[in-house]
């Protein structure tokens, strides 16, 4: 999945996965995930890019309703390890939130 942004970002080299927490909430909680931030080595150079991209695992066998019923949120709980590749702006938004689309369980 991907974010993008309104203007180029730059991650600080001081950055751990710790900084930020992703959740998923829905009808069938808790879910089992994991995630992996793949933008990082792009974004600790100067490099103008709108958009970052996040991997994220969840239980193979899980349902989801889809429709707004699981919503995927990614928590920035420190918003300065990401700044604006130009102007040095800090991020405002310390979420984003991302809708799944539904799909079947493959338990029987």
């Amino acid at each position: 999945m991907s974010a993008t942004f309104n203007e180029s970002v730059i991650l600080k080299e001081s950055w751990t996965e710790e900084d930020w927490r992703v959740e998923l909430t829905g009808p069938l909680s808790p879910y089992e995930l994991s995630w992996r931030f793949l933008s990082a080595p792009i974004l600790m150079v100067p490099t103008e890019n709108l958009t970052v991209w996040f991997e994220v695992l969840i239980d193979e066998n899980r349902q989801f309703f889809g429709n707004g019923s699981e919503v995927l949120k990614i928590h920035f709980d420190d918003l300065e390890v990401m700044n604006s590749f130009q102007y040095n702006f800090g991020m405002i938004n310390s979420t984003v939130e991302f809708e799944l689309f539904p799909r079947e369980s493959d338990e029987k």
